[in-house]
């Protein structure tokens, strides 16, 4: 997936289908990333969620400038504030008066839609045009009563004893699918906040990495794989060579892959390091550590100090 929406001639068509799908908020709220084990799904994750909103234009190709970029993101609060407006001016007309950098945020999104009712959340995803309640729930264009509800769940067709087994077993479907209106709630909650929430450019997003690895970093297999890997998994690694969607998109995977790169060498020396100095736990002492061999480049650390902090003169 990350493949098809990295290049410009699959990403006009994958893109919309991903995202009348909401594939990443589905993703996302299956938890599987929060595991031990899904560590490398959810790293994963957040490159398709990277590409999926990369500033260009899926049409002509061109990159967007930031000014493009601000213009979409103030069009989409915009047009929520209109539906806050219009459509429920007794719980939302406060939001539809504030200024947009006070609730773009995802704690601000957060904070305004969750204490709102199913039916309201339920409005607001339709009338925004991200996701149709009656695809969500199983019905379709044909059923009459896809706006009726059942246990607080609207969208679901109420069954009752004229009903036929055809219908019975659309709503075995539909409750199986979303067994509670909490679930239910928090999907539509986060699938309104991935849409309005204000993301970071990809310049500060560069700026903000640290300019040396971190330990997370040193020992994930996933980024900084080991010399026995064969190809056996996907990586959490860029691609060169695939099609690259601008320059910058170039440059900033041979930057990430420079990176890692060196990272690799540095987790090496500390390979060898640690192996010559040959740490053991001291007996005599509960919580010391005693090294029995030695290295260059390796020294006992017994106190250090912080003398100033400021940005490296690179």
């Amino acid at each position: 997936m990350i493949d098809l929406l990295n290049q410009l001639a699959t990403r006009r068509w994958f893109r919309p289908l991903l995202q009348s799908k909401q594939f990443e908020v589905r993703c996302r709220l299956t938890g599987i990333s929060e595991r031990e084990e899904g560590k490398l799904f959810g790293q994963l994750l957040d490159i398709l969620r990277f590409y999926e909103g990369f500033e260009i234009n899926d049409h002509t190709g061109e990159p967007l400038s930031h000014l493009e970029i601000s213009e979409r993101h103030y069009h989409k609060m915009q047009q929520f504030q209109r539906v806050c407006f219009h459509t429920y001016p007794d719980t939302l007309k406060d939001v539809s008066l504030r200024s947009i950098s006070s609730i773009d945020s995802r704690d601000s999104l957060s904070s305004i839609l969750t204490p709102l009712p199913l039916d309201t959340l339920a409005g607001l995803t339709e009338q925004l045009h991200l996701i149709r309640m009656a695809d969500l729930l199983g019905g379709g264009d044909n059923d009459s009563n896809s706006n009726s509800t059942a246990d607080g769940v609207p969208g679901s067709k109420l069954v009752n004893g004229v009903t036929g087994e055809k219908e019975k077993e659309k709503e075995k479907e539909t409750r199986a699918r979303w067994r509670s209106p909490k679930t239910l709630k928090a999907f539509l909650v986060e699938v309104i906040i991935s849409r309005l929430e204000r993301r970071p450019d990809q310049l500060s997003q560069i700026r903000s990495m640290p300019l040396y690895p971190t330990q997370e970093v040193l020992w994930d297999p996933n980024l900084v794989p080991a010399e026995h890997y064969q190809g056996e998994f996907s990586l959490a690694l860029p691609k060169l060579n695939l099609q690259f969607l601008t320059i910058h998109d170039y440059l900033l995977r041979n930057f990430k892959l420079f990176r890692l790169e060196s990272t690799y060498e540095i987790r090496e020396h500390l390979e060898d390091v640690i192996l010559r100095v040959r740490p053991v736990k001291d007996v005599t002492v509960r919580t010391a550590t005693r090294f029995e061999g030695q290295a260059r480049m390796a020294v006992t650390v017994e106190d250090f100090s912080i003398a100033v902090v400021k940005k490296p003169k690179v």
